[in-house]
Order: C-alpha cells, then sequence, then structure tokens
C-alpha cells in the first residue's frame, strides 16, 4: 500500500513539473522600445502587413507532427481531383503554380522550418475554401498554438496578394478601359461602360464586433467575364473611403476620351454601371429610383441592370466558392482585409487558369435564354444568403451632380432611339406583367 502512495506521488509531481515548465516556456517576452514605436507608426496602406503576434524564438523546437496534411491532403491530391478542388477551389496543377509563386516570398518566415511552404499553402485554401476556425487548423494540423495558425495564414496571404495582385490588379489604364467598353458593348449591349461596380458590407462575427467595428467594405469592379478588375477595403460605410471610390469621386481614372460624335452614335462620357447605393456622376451611372417609370427610364433601367448585373454574380460566384464567406468572419478587421483581398486575387487566378471551367461551369453564373430573359445561375443554390458574411451596404449616398443628370437622360434617350436592341421592348413589356 505504501508502495502504490509513492509511485502515485511520483507522478503528481512529474505532472507539476511537466506543466511548470510548460507555463514558464509559453511566457511571453517583453517588447524592446523599439517594437512598442514601431507598433504604434501609422500606416496609409489598406494593405498593410500583419506582423505574427508571438516570437517563435521563445518557444522550444516545434515538433512536426503527422496531421490533415499528410495523412488526407496529400493523398487526396494525389488521387481524388473532386475532393481536392472541394478543399482548395483549383486543380493540383494551379495548387503547384501557386507553390511556385509564393516560395522565394516565404523564406523569411515566423513559421517553424518544419512546416513546408505546399503545406502553409494547402491550410490556407482549405481555410478559406471551407470557411474553417482557427480551432479546427491547429486541431487537425498539430500545430499546438492558435498563434501559430493565425501566423501562416496571414503570412500565406501576404505573400498570394504580392505575387497575385500585379498580374490581375495592376494600376487601370486608359487601354484597358477601352477594351471593357468594346466587351460591355459586344456582350450587354451596353455603349461607354467600362465595368460594373458595387459596394459590399462584409461583416464579422459577434465575438470579434465587442472590441472592433461591425463590419468592413469592399469596394469591386469587374469585367464580362465575371473577373475583378479593382478591390478595395473602405469603412464606415462610405465608398469614397476606399481609394477607388476616391478616385471615382475625384474623375482621376483613366477613362477613354469621349471622341467625336457621328450621325450613326452619339458621343458619351464613359462610365460604370452602379446600382442605388452609389452617387450620380458622370463617370458612375445608376438606375432610376422609383416604381412608377416611363417606357424610356424602363428601358435605361433595363439596359444599365444588363451590364451591372455582372459584378453582383462574381461576388456570387465568389461567395459560393470561399465559404469563408458563408457566415460572419470570426477575425479581426485588419486579418479579415487579408482574407478577403486574398479570395479575390484567388478567384481571378482559377478563372484565368481553369481550361476545364470546373470552378465556374456554363449556366453557374446568371443566364439568358432566347428571349432574353435573365436566369438564375447555380452559384445561387449554393451560396446562403441567410447568414453569408456579404451584405448590401449601407452607403452613404453623397449629392449626385447636376451635369451627371442630363447625361443619365440623354443616355435613355439614345437607348430608346438610335441605341435600341430589337428586343428590349419585348423584355420591358414582360417585366411590366
Amino acid at each position: 500500500m505504501l508502495e502504490e502512495h509513492h509511485a502515485v506521488g511520483s507522478l503528481l509531481f512529474m505532472y507539476i513539473c511537466t506543466l511548470y515548465r510548460r507555463l514558464k516556456r509559453d511566457q511571453p517576452v517583453e517588447p524592446t522600445q523599439a517594437q512598442i514605436q514601431e507598433t504604434h507608426q501609422p500606416s496609409h496602406s489598406d494593405e498593410r502587413s500583419i506582423q505574427p503576434s508571438i516570437n517563435f524564438e521563445t518557444y522550444s523546437k516545434f515538433w512536426k507532427r503527422r496531421g490533415y496534411f499528410e495523412t488526407v491532403f496529400l493523398p487526396m491530391k494525389e488521387q481524388n481531383s473532386l475532393e481536392f478542388f472541394k478543399n482548395t477551389c483549383m486543380n493540383a496543377a494551379m495548387f503547384d503554380s501557386l507553390i511556385s509563386m509564393i516560395k522565394e516570398e516565404l523564406v523569411q518566415s515566423n513559421v517553424p522550418k518544419d512546416i513546408t511552404v505546399e503545406e502553409r499553402l494547402a491550410l490556407t485554401l482549405t481555410f478559406l475554401a471551407k470557411g474553417l476556425s482557427y480551432n479546427h487548423v491547429v486541431r487537425v494540423h498539430k500545430l499546438d498554438w492558435i498563434e501559430l495558425a493565425r501566423t501562416i495564414l496571414l503570412e500565406t496571404c501576404d505573400a498570394l496578394w504580392k505575387v497575385l495582385q500585379p498580374i490581375y490588379f495592376a494600376k487601370p489604364t486608359e487601354a484597358m478601359y477601352s477594351e471593357l467598353a468594346k466587351s460591355f458593348l459586344e456582350k450587354w449591349h451596353l455603349p461607354y461602360c467600362v465595368g460594373a461596380v458595387t459596394n459590399k458590407e462584409i461583416t464579422l462575427s459577434n465575438s470579434v464586433r465587442k472590441t472592433e467595428t461591425g463590419s468592413i467594405i469592399l469596394m469591386a469592379t469587374c469585367d464580362t467575364n465575371y473577373k475583378l478588375t479593382s478591390v478595395s477595403i473602405g469603412n464606415k460605410g462610405q465608398f469614397s473611403s476606399s481609394s477607388y471610390g476616391q478616385a471615382l469621386l475625384e474623375n482621376v481614372l483613366p477613362l477613354p476620351s469621349r471622341g467625336e460624335p457621328t450621325e450613326a452614335q452619339p458621343s458619351f462620357p464613359h462610365y460604370l454601371a452602379g446600382d442605388f447605393s452609389f452617387p450620380l456622376l458622370t463617370n458612375l451611372m445608376r438606375p432610376f429610383p422609383g416604381m412608377e417609370l416611363n417606357k424610356r427610364r424602363q428601358i435605361f433601367n433595363y439596359r444599365l441592370s444588363r451590364g451591372q448585373q455582372v459584378i453582383e454574380n462574381t461576388l456570387g460566384i465568389i461567395a459560393a466558392r470561399w465559404h469563408i464567406f458563408k457566415k460572419p468572419i470570426n477575425a479581426k478587421s485588419d486579418e479579415c482585409k487579408k482574407y478577403v483581398l486574398t479570395a479575390c486575387a484567388l478567384h481571378n487566378f482559377i478563372m484565368s487558369n481553369d481550361s476545364d471551367h470546373i470552378y465556374c461551369p456554363e449556366k453557374y453564373a446568371d443566364w439568358e435564354d432566347e428571349n432574353h430573359m435573365i436566369n438564375n445561375g447555380d452559384w445561387r443554390k449554393d451560396a446562403d444568403r441567410r447568414y453569408s458574411a456579404i451584405c448590401y451596404s449601407k452607403c452613404f449616398i453623397r449629392k449626385s451632380m447636376e451635369s451627371a443628370f442630363k447625361q443619365r437622360e440623354d443616355l435613355a434617350k439614345y437607348f430608346e432611339n438610335d441605341g435600341a436592341v430589337e428586343f428590349q421592348d419585348e423584355v420591358i413589356n414582360a417585366i411590366s406583367y
């Protein structure tokens, strides 16, 4: 009996020693004065780098254990293309291409070297595609600390944005807007339109709202092929707080010149197609308000909506594919910005390289039938709007420009007469009924 008591006492003593060593090892390190000053320096960039919240040098050597990446992800990559797509929104070839693109960016990393770049990318893509929590990532990848999982995600998102942003969100040029105008005219019969624009609110979870603002504002534009042409993060519900919104207000975008009018086609300023959350500007058209509209204004609203619905579909596809948007995002606002921008960049990367059209197959976006009526795309079945993180923005509408009212009326006259398309009257009559 005495020997049993001694054994139990020895086990308790060993357990207490283990707890003491762990607590001593995990004690936070006091930051230096230089680090404090650097932390409090203001930043003027919406996409600033986010520093890790812990110093891994204070931890004992990380012990890498076999987790989800070794036991599930790698076999899935080799054997099951469908499951691999559900977990990454891409095929294995695109995954390997991303590895080669971000490898150099992750050389200087705070992450233990035992965690490879391939695993970091797999972890990040699965986190965004499946909408996982930090705790789930820590558990399945055997990472021990939430801070480690968060640092992997943020560093990888920084690397992805750094390599993809110059390719898919380069500074716009007049030549680019000219090509967009041709595309909108050819595909959606909307002349002088250089893109569709929207302002969306990305909501944060209740647990984050206690200490931070409840949302961030995403302003985005797109082309006719459901690829984003610009993304900008703002706040306080005002599109003018984003860099792109400010450029619109100041009219400094490199839009094509009006050109010389002809008998067949008058000259108008080029514009973006927006919705009611935007002010009416010469470079930004929105629909006529009200329910009892005359035929001319109904035609204008219909023609404008054909172009504007492209951005609604683009963000709808993103929300349906990247499940992080299926519910309010449980992350700090700075972290949320990184995840949103990265998902947008990945969307463009996949849309540009998806030769098999798995990511956005036929009729996944809204589509027109032979009578030019818009039918719901399949993305609407995959996106749960009841709990979605992407909501309509309660945007503060600034005073519209007087010259823009005249431009909208002139465009409406043109759409009704010389710029009419043969099916618009039939569609307007069908909608009225």
